[in-house]
């Protein structure tokens, strides 16, 4: 892929990816096909052959929308059953449908034959522009205001008022959480493309993921956790030997990354950051503010009707907010759905995990690696994240991520087959 068509497909991914409001066109999604649409006219040879793949030579991809599109009827008729007629779920639920036609179109014009993890690339790429921007916005102010037109005036006064402005960074309406859940799933990929293509590009590109990593957010340092686990698993399977040896080098590199993150990010980030740590050597406590009211405040025992049937309601009926006072995803869906509700979700996020799982088992360059490794490492994550926030099989980024890689080892195993 030339130079001038991977910044091309990289911006539209990091609209796609980072969404904001947009004049005229909405938001950055819809502009992002807007952009898109002439180069299906240019490329409509290539489009026709890869939509064929996806949707006519395979299934996976349209079960996975007819699941999507299922949540999104069921989501409409609870709140009729229940008389709440509160719909509010609905907006992220079509964003995320919309979203996915959108990288539908993204991968099919962007694939390349033979090479399907330059699509990856450009999602890492989007990545790594976000962490850069949110770098110049902490050195310059001017950027940081211009940056702050992209995001919600809510985002921007929470930041000021209890984070000193450094958490409000990146360009996008979602801060935080959320951008930060999307920001750990990245660094997993990062490191296995590393570890399974052996490029030093994925290193590179990790290390500056982690500065927008450590800037939004505390929850996917599991990510990093998981990560680190990819890298050193991988050196246990290549030379188990040279692992027992290499380990004590290795542990200090990491430690001497921490201690460079430590000592070079601002005071009030740097306390933010590693608060659990400063508690603990403190009080013995491994513990932050966030997890603590986590625990202590966003999780109930709700009556025995609402976790069977749901109450219909997401939105606070009596104010602003959520129903329920809550932030956790689990707690959010059993408030609205009931338990089925966690079931559902959880159903649709392992057949999209199944359906990567026996796509990358085709991929010749991933046998040597395990895979189911790999896909545990990301369920476990996204499973835990969802304590804290709706990450699974509801966040609209982690969404965009996992079926953009889904569908390129769909298009390069069609490729294959035609092959032999």
């Amino acid at each position: 892929m030339g130079f001038v068509k991977s910044v091309y497909f990289t911006i539209c991914i990091f609209l796609v990816l980072f969404v904001f409001r947009v004049p005229i066109f909405f938001n950055s999604s819809i502009l992002a096909f807007v952009l898109l649409l002439p180069v299906s006219l240019s490329s409509y040879g290539q489009f026709r052959i890869n939509i064929k793949r996806l949707f006519v030579e395979d299934n996976k991809l349209i079960r996975l929308i007819a699941i999507l599109f299922l949540i999104i009827i069921f989501s409409f008729l609870l709140p009729v059953f229940h008389g709440t007629y509160d719909f509010s779920i609905l907006v992220p639920l079509v964003n995320q449908l919309v979203n996915i036609l959108i990288v539908i179109l993204f991968v099919v014009l962007s694939y390349s034959k033979g090479n399907y993890y330059e699509v990856l690339d450009l999602v890492s790429y989007g990545f790594v522009l976000q962490s850069i921007i949110m770098f110049m916005s902490l050195l310059s102010p001017s950027i940081y205001n211009l940056v702050q037109l992209t995001q919600d005036q809510g985002a921007i006064e929470l930041s000021i008022s209890q984070y000193g402005g450094y958490r409000n960074l990146g360009i996008g309406s979602s801060q935080f959480f959320y951008m930060n859940a999307a920001f750990g799933l990245m660094v997993i990929i990062q490191m296995f493309l590393y570890v399974s293509l052996r490029k030093t590009k994925y290193l590179f590109m990790f290390i500056i993921t982690l500065f927008g990593l450590f800037v939004t957010g505390r929850s996917a340092l599991l990510g990093v956790f998981f990560a680190f686990v990819i890298f050193f698993y991988d050196l246990f399977q290549r030379n188990k030997m040279g692992f027992i040896f290499k380990l004590p080098l290795y542990l200090f590199i990491c430690l001497l990354l921490l201690l460079v993150f430590y000592n070079y990010l601002p005071d009030f980030l740097r306390n933010w950051v590693f608060e659990a740590f400063i508690n603990y050597e403190k009080s013995g406590k491994l513990s932050s503010s966030s997890s603590d009211k986590l625990l202590n405040e966003m999780f109930f025992m709700p009556n025995p009707f609402t976790v069977i049937f749901g109450d219909g309601l997401y939105q606070n009926p009596l104010g602003e907010g959520y129903y329920g006072k809550t932030d956790s995803g689990y707690m959010r869906m059993i408030l609205f759905y009931g338990i089925g509700g966690v079931i559902m979700y959880f159903l649709y996020f392992k057949n999209i995990m199944k359906y990567l799982y026996s796509n990358l088992k085709e991929v010749e360059i991933y046998k040597i690696h395990n895979l189911k490794l790999l896909i545990a490492l990301i369920s476990l994550y996204v499973i835990i994240l969802h304590v804290k926030g709706e990450i699974m099989g509801f966040l609209i980024s982690v969404q965009i991520i996992l079926f953009i890689w889904l569908i390129c080892t769909v298009l390069f195993n069609k490729e294959l087959k035609v092959k032999v």
